[in-house]
């Protein structure tokens, strides 16, 4: 015998499937959902570690790929003629980079001739980072392994096919290469004159800057073998100097200084320090 359902009493069996399932499904989604949101609020809180990036490594060179390296190094003027260029199969080289005694030692190398069309004037003689490619048949150079490029005489620089450069900061070019030649000692004087850049006369002779006298200086040496007026002179800056004498380009100042005997014979001022004139 069946008993019919009553009118008036509900059929639990009937309806509690459905109700159950929505309620585990809607269940689920909160979970999902704050599981979600947590993953979020945890990402954002997780501290983000800043790229670093330097110049280059304590030997002043960084191998990017197989073929390109990055460097640093004072930019000077290259120092050659145009037959000595031409020699050395160095077409479009004005200026190159210079490194300092610690960095010259480690890559058995002064410097690199930088090939490049570019305008690089307006970086000379400050300190940069550079990439590019060892020039090609320069490899030995570039390792030391010789000191002559087509029989000539390289000075004890490479060469590179300049792709990138950029100023840096000054203290990354503690460039400690010696003063030019000469006697250790000399008469201290004090002169004022405008600082300018100057070109080189040969790659190794670090002539980088002149200044141009307010007053002639009489040299009571002077190669000609008595007294005469001097107008242009020389600069080596110090040590000490050679990362903040750029600074003065330009500017009157006034130089105390040693005077010492250099390059063929020539005078050139051995700066001790400078001040900007009032």
């Amino acid at each position: 015998m069946t008993e019919a359902v009553p009118q008036n009493v509900t059929n639990k069996s009937d309806k509690s499937v459905p109700v159950l399932g929505i309620a585990i499904i809607s269940g689920l989604g909160i979970v999902f959902v704050i599981v979600i949101v947590a993953v979020i609020i945890f990402a954002s809180l997780k501290p983000v570690k800043k790229k670093t990036t330097t110049p280059g490594n304590n030997d002043g060179t960084v191998q990017l790929t197989t073929d390109k390296t990055a460097m640093i190094g004072f930019l000077r003027s290259a120092g050659l003629d145009l037959s000595e260029a031409n020699k050395l199969a160095l077409f479009s080289t004005k200026y190159q980079l210079e490194l300092d005694a610690s960095r010259a030692t480690a890559q058995h190398i002064s410097g690199y001739y930088l090939e490049t069309t570019q305008d690089l004037t307006p970086y000379w003689n400050q300190c940069v980072y550079v990439q590019g490619k060892i020039k090609p048949d320069w490899e030995q150079v570039q390792l030391g392994k010789q000191q002559e490029f087509n029989g000539y005489n390289t000075y004890g620089r490479s060469a590179l096919v300049l792709s990138k450069i950029q100023v840096i900061e000054s203290s990354y070019c503690s460039n400690e290469a010696e003063a030019q030649g000469g006697d250790q000692t000399g008469a201290v004087i004090t002169l004022s004159g405008i600082i300018q850049n100057s070109l080189r006369p040969a790659p190794d002779i670090n002539y980088d800057y002149v200044i141009n006298l307010d007053v002639p200086y009489i040299d009571e040496f002077s190669p000609a073998g008595s007294p005469a007026p001097v107008s242009q002179m020389d600069l080596v800056p110090t040590d000490e100097m050679k990362t903040s004498i750029g600074d003065y380009l330009g500017k009157k100042v006034t130089i105390t200084a040693l005077i010492k005997w250099g390059y063929a014979e020539s005078r050139y001022l051995e700066v001790l320090g400078v001040e900007v004139s009032k």
